[in-house]
């Protein structure tokens, strides 16, 4: 099996509906985020390649980079969401918490569900977000 790896990066904003941290609960904060999304296949293509890094690269930025940086990310029942999708412009209101875990799983079915991934002929291994330097999270679906 072959694999590679491209990454995006972006900013947002999110607040998580959990009580876990106060921090995270009662406060929308923000991370650098990063995103790494692996594909493999067990055959080379005819450029000896898994796929063509840009084409995978501008799925990638398309799906994640452009549509979430400099966004905000809130759970549906967040009290926040009213006031702050009247006044900003990225908002993405979403029905699960928006923790690096959802994240990751949300990414990766959106490049998965492509027209141009589907293009490409290889596998979707996984997708890991990067919430801070030394925090990922990885979703990676079950094979059996």
């Amino acid at each position: 099996m072959y694999s590679i790896t491209t990454q995006v990066t972006f900013e947002a904003a999110h607040r998580l509906r959990s009580a876990y941290t106060e921090e995270c609960f009662k406060n929308l904060h923000g991370h650098s985020y990063r995103v790494e999304v692996e594909v493999a296949s067990t055959e080379l293509n005819s450029d000896n390649m898994v796929c063509d890094f840009k084409k995978l690269k501008e799925i990638v930025r398309c799906n994640i980079e452009e549509k979430y940086d400099h966004s905000c990310i809130l759970h549906a029942d967040d009290p926040l969401v009213e006031p702050i999708v009247k006044y900003c412009g990225k908002v993405y209101v979403w029905h699960e918490n928006p923790t690096a875990e959802n994240m990751a799983r949300t990414f990766y079915y959106s490049i998965a569900n492509t027209p141009a991934f589907k293009e490409l002929s290889c596998e979707l291994v996984r997708v890991s977000v990067w919430e801070t330097e030394h925090n990922m999270a990885t979703f990676q679906p079950d094979r059996g």
